[in-house]
């Protein structure tokens, strides 16, 4: 989402006194309109200020509109140069000027982040006729990227889970199509292949639930359906039990046996490839 220092950007040219009252108009009487690109840093220039705007016509519009008989201002071009200190605090707002506003509405709003990947699913984006649909998506990704900083690789949701393996169709849309990726979770660790395993970052709670019920001692356990070993470790973590961990996937069974391996557990887990 950043901006090439060449790129040239419009600004609100303002006399430095009548700077702080250009920001307190934008305040009082347009609370709810992003008007300003704080991505971009404002330019001191001799006795003026320079302001960068977003990227779109008819807010500037209304910029115009509502100050225009307040103050006395000049709109300019001038070279852009990136505020590199600034942290989106949302998607929405990195991607504003970015997306038309139609397509704006249809950015998703929730997505899965697991270990260096986070996965996406499109599907509002994916019923507009637009031509840019993949340029908005990558945009969307990019954006996905500058607000959570751990994240190296995003995938597009392209099916639900399904099949004897509980898979999903994955297309990568920003970064290297790596898969595989090691997720933090509970006080443990999971490496897993997002393509080819199941695993979904959503029900973290209710594996902390489990997890912490509880157990008899030496207690014997069957997970029939274990994946990676996301409940599996984590009971065993906390509690001095057995359990027998089956997976009928090969590649979770693989990855199954490298966590089991990897965390320090009170009790053992047992893998199973059926």
């Amino acid at each position: 989402m950043n901006k090439s220092n060449k790129e040239q950007t419009q600004f609100v040219k303002i006399k430095q006194e009548f700077a702080e009252k250009f920001l307190k108009l934008l305040k009082t009487k347009l609370p709810n309109e992003p008007f300003l690109d704080r991505r971009t840093k404002v330019i001191h220039e001799g006795a003026y200020v320079l302001f960068p705007l977003i990227n779109d016509v008819e807010k500037v519009k209304l910029l115009i509109r509502e100050i225009s008989n307040q103050l006395n201002f000049e709109l300019v071009n001038a070279e852009g140069i990136d505020e590199v200190n600034y942290d989106f605090r949302s998607i929405e707002e990195a991607l504003v000027g970015e997306l038309p506003e139609n397509i704006l509405e249809l950015v998703p709003k929730s997505y899965d982040i697991i270990g260096k990947i986070a996965i996406v699913e499109f599907d509002l984006i994916n019923t507009t006729s637009d031509k840019n649909v993949l340029s908005y998506k990558k945009k969307v990704a990019e954006a996905l990227v500058s607000v959570n900083k751990s994240v190296e690789i995003v995938y597009e949701k392209k099916s639900e889970v399904k099949g004897r393996y509980r898979l999903k169709t994955l297309e990568v849309i920003y970064g290297n199509d790596n898969p595989e990726t090691s997720h933090k979770e509970n006080g443990c660790l999971f490496k897993l292949d997002v393509k080819n395993t199941y695993f979904t970052p959503r029900l973290v709670f209710e594996r902390k639930r489990v997890s912490s019920s509880n157990f008899k001692k030496q207690e014997i356990i069957v997970d029939m359906f274990t994946g990676v070993g996301p409940f599996s470790i984590q009971i065993a973590k906390n509690n001095d039990v057995k359990i027998y961990a089956f997976d009928v996937n090969p590649s979770a069974y693989k990855y199954l046996n490298e966590n089991i391996e990897n965390n320090k557990m009170k009790g053992e887990v047992i893998a199973h490839n059926m």
